[in-house]
């Protein structure tokens, strides 16, 4: 069987149509199949989690001194800075101290070493091992 050969004016009128009217675009619907069921529940888990709670500034001694013992002792810590994320709240890292010194933390996590300016420390505790952190 043979297509039949339409002119220009002729193929846009019956594309018209059928867009017009055979045609039903289910918009979202049809790409609800893409997503794969870790990517739904880690959008769920998202949705679920609490903001983190902004914790006081602490003087520049005591963070010297929970980071010192934090070093000294391989404790794991949580950081607070006083850096905002795109959602306006406090950005917190998780991770060992690697080591510092009187302007700069390594602060290493299961993935990377992160260099952060100790101006940028709001606050340094120890890590809650209840709450499940990126």
């Amino acid at each position: 069987m043979k297509a039949p050969k339409y002119s220009l004016k002729e193929a846009e009128r019956i594309a018209q149509r059928f867009f017009s009217y055979d045609y039903h675009d289910r918009g979202m619907l049809k790409w609800q199949g893409f997503f794969l069921s870790d990517h739904a529940s880690a959008l769920r888990r998202d949705a679920k989690r609490q903001p983190e709670l902004e914790q006081p500034q602490l003087a520049e001694a005591e963070i010297d001194r929970r980071l010192t013992i934090a070093w000294q002792k391989k404790h794991p810590v949580h950081v607070q800075l006083n850096v905002l994320d795109g959602n306006h709240v406090v950005q917190a890292l998780d991770g060992v101290v690697a080591g510092y010194d009187d302007t700069m933390l390594v602060l290493k996590d299961h993935r990377h070493y992160r260099r952060l300016p100790l101006k940028q420390l709001r606050w340094v505790g120890k890590t809650d091992p209840t709450k499940n952190r990126r």
